[in-house]
């Protein structure tokens, strides 16, 4: 799964049919991975924290990609191609639930993509009538 590149540091990465995720292979060049391809995995509620350690707890593929335990799935609805965000940051690497909002309002339901970004129907409703007034 490629996933979306939102910027340097983050991307929005798919869940497969056995729950692995891929982590982005330029996060894990900054992050160098020991011989073993253990990384410490912490879970919390709603995130999940991957970060080099004494205490390794997780292995990484061959191709970058790791099992999230199944009571976080569970927890946070996480199924197939259900998306995660995947940040970087010093040294540290974090994932939780990827939820599309609204640009204009926040809204979370009811929602059309449009160019990658995410807008609410009713916003696109009184967006186009507002424009067909204004061309009259």
């Amino acid at each position: 799964m490629g996933g979306v590149i939102v910027n340097k540091d983050v991307r929005i990465k798919g869940v497969d049919s056995i729950g692995r995720i891929g982590i982005p292979k330029e996060f894990l060049d900054r992050l160098p991975l020991p011989e073993n391809r253990r990384i410490e995995m912490i879970v919390r509620e709603r995130v999940i924290v991957l970060r080099l350690s004494a205490h390794p707890n997780k292995y990484i593929d061959l191709l970058g990609r790791l099992v999230i335990p199944k009571d976080f799935r569970e927890r946070n609805g996480i199924t197939e191609k259900i998306y995660l965000w995947v940040n970087y940051k010093s040294g540290i690497i974090t994932m939780n639930k990827f939820t599309p909002t609204c640009v204009f309002t926040g809204e979370s339901e009811n929602l059309v993509q449009f160019k990658g970004k995410y807008i609410a129907k009713n916003v696109l409703t009184e967006l186009l009538c507002k424009y067909r007034n204004e061309r009259k």
